[in-house]
């Protein structure tokens, strides 16, 4: 199992890198193009918004990785190695949506 992992995870790792002449524009893997210029990343919607399109190309790239176990931990690494590879005005607004997103969960959980 662990094999097939790693496997799996060399095939489908989450990579942004230049899709074109854009600096707004990522790869994600072979199918998948991440656009940080729809979203506004000055306010928290755009920031959200930038953050679940990684996340959804995340997992739909590891969708086919079985058993579950293996497939979030793909789905994790994918996205870790996607955020990391963003240009630095990316990442700090990934990083803004996940605490804004932290403190909605938290918010949400206190009532």
């Amino acid at each position: 199992m662990r094999i097939v992992l790693m496997s799996a995870l060399a095939a489908v790792t989450l990579v942004l890198a230049p899709a074109g002449a854009s600096a707004e524009a990522w790869r994600v893997g072979d199918a998948y193009v991440v656009r940080s210029a729809a979203a506004d990343l000055a306010h928290p919607e755009g920031r959200a918004a930038l953050s679940a399109d990684i996340d959804r190309a995340a997992q739909r790239l590891c969708r086919s990785v079985s058993p579950r176990r293996a497939r979030v931990a793909c789905v994790d690494e994918a996205r870790a190695a996607a955020v990391a590879a963003a240009p630095s005005f990316a990442r700090a607004a990934i990083a803004q949506a996940r605490r804004e997103q932290g403190g909605q969960l938290s918010a949400r959980l206190e009532r």
